[in-house]
């Protein structure tokens, strides 16, 4: 079953809806991502002096493998040199991982940003938290379905916070395991094609390519 890229509904504006293909609907586990929400750029005299040529991905609140799949949609999206969460943290002091994993608010990853840019030595640091809801039947029952909502900033070496986003998505678990390459893949067509809205292009993080 194809899962449909974007569902259409006369009277409603667009959902970006993207599933992944899977050849059994009632065995495989689906990630759908949906339009991405309340996205925001800091003005331009505030982020002027911010090359961005090194961004650390921190690991997420609440969900880690989601920071390793933005870590590959940075790295493929863009020219910058990413740095990965595992990386992140096995450069990290442990009281500051344990502020890492407590990060609840934009606050608090701003206030974090200064010493892990200056331990990883980078210009930015993507953070990332996931807030998870109640979970519902799937499929005529069979599978459980878990929405989330991941919360997203960008701030820089210096504590501004440049660049933050909300995406709504779903995990749909069946009895086979997602497969990580596909999501990956899905995720980094769908940045590339809402780059513009996203505010990518203003702070510089221009998709490379516009294909899937």
């Amino acid at each position: 079953m194809l899962f449909f890229s974007a569902i259409l509904m006369q009277g409603c504006s667009v959902l970006a809806w993207v599933g992944i293909m899977c050849a059994d609907v009632a065995l495989c586990s689906d990630v759908e991502f949906e339009s991405f929400e309340q996205a925001w750029v800091a003005p331009p005299e505030a982020r002027q002096h911010v090359p961005l040529k090194h961004i650390a991905v921190a690991p997420f609140v609440g969900d880690l493998r989601m920071a390793d799949w933005w870590a590959t949609v940075l790295e493929q999206a863009t020219d910058r040199h990413v740095i990965s969460p595992a990386e992140v943290a096995s450069h990290l002091p442990a009281n500051v991982l344990t502020q890492m994993t407590q990060s609840t608010t934009d606050q608090d990853d701003i206030a974090l940003a200064p010493q892990v840019s200056r331990d990883i030595q980078a210009d930015g640091v993507l953070f990332g938290r996931v807030v998870g809801k109640p979970p519902q039947k799937a499929f005529w029952g069979s599978k459980e379905r878990y929405p989330k909502r991941l919360y997203l900033h960008l701030v820089s070496a210096e504590g501004t916070l440049l660049w933050k986003a909300e995406l709504p998505f779903a995990v749909v678990k069946g009895t086979k395991e997602v497969d990580e390459e596909v999501v990956k893949r899905i995720l980094l067509t769908h940045v590339r094609t809402h780059a513009k809205e996203l505010g990518w292009t203003e702070l510089g993080l221009v998709a490379l390519h516009t294909g899937s």
